[in-house]
C-alpha cells in the first residue's frame, strides 16, 4: 500500500512538470522601465519580424480587462490593464511552436467591449482615448 501511495505522489509530481507550460498563464508584464524590453528585432531592423507575442499599450484615461483564447481553444486568464501603465506581452510560444495568433477581447472596467477580434502573432494592440470620452482600439501589424 505504501509503496502504491509512492508511486501516485512520483507520478503527480512528474504530470505536473510535464504539463506546466500548457496553462493560460502566458501573460507578462515588466516590473519596472528598465526591465521593459521592445519588441524582438530581425536582423534587418524591423520590429517584431522574430516576435511571437502580442504587445498590449494603453494609452487612454481609463482601465481595461483583457480576455483572450489562443486559436487551439486554450483560454487566456484574464489580466488588467490600467491607464498609461507600461506594455503588457502575450506570449504565443507554448507547446512548441509559435501560434498564429489569438482572439482577443478588450473590455472597460464598466463593461463597455472596445475591441473583439483575432489578432495575429507580432501585432499591437493599441487603446487610445477617442471622441466624447470613448475609447479606440487600433491593431497594428508586424511588418
Amino acid at each position: 500500500m505504501r509503496l502504491i501511495s509512492y508511486f501516485c505522489s512520483l507520478l503527480l509530481l512528474v504530470s505536473q512538470a510535464t504539463f506546466a507550460n500548457n496553462d493560460a498563464s502566458h501573460h507578462r508584464y515588466p516590473a519596472s522601465k528598465e526591465t521593459a524590453q521592445p519588441l524582438k528585432t530581425a536582423p534587418d531592423g524591423k520590429p517584431g519580424f522574430y516576435s511571437c507575442e502580442i504587445e498590449i499599450i494603453n494609452d487612454s484615461f481609463s482601465n481595461v480587462t483583457v480576455y483572450g483564447r489562443y486559436d487551439d481553444g486554450v483560454p487566456l486568464n484574464p489580466f488588467n490593464v490600467y491607464s498609461y501603465e507600461y506594455s503588457h506581452y502575450i506570449d504565443l510560444f507554448y507547446n512548441g511552436y509559435c501560434h498564429s495568433g489569438m482572439y482577443l477581447s478588450v473590455v472597460t472596467f464598466s463593461g463597455y467591449t472596445i475591441f473583439s477580434g483575432y489578432v495575429f502573432t507580432g501585432s499591437t494592440v493599441h487603446i487610445v482615448p477617442s471622441l466624447n470620452k470613448q475609447l479606440k482600439v487600433s491593431v497594428e501589424k508586424a511588418k
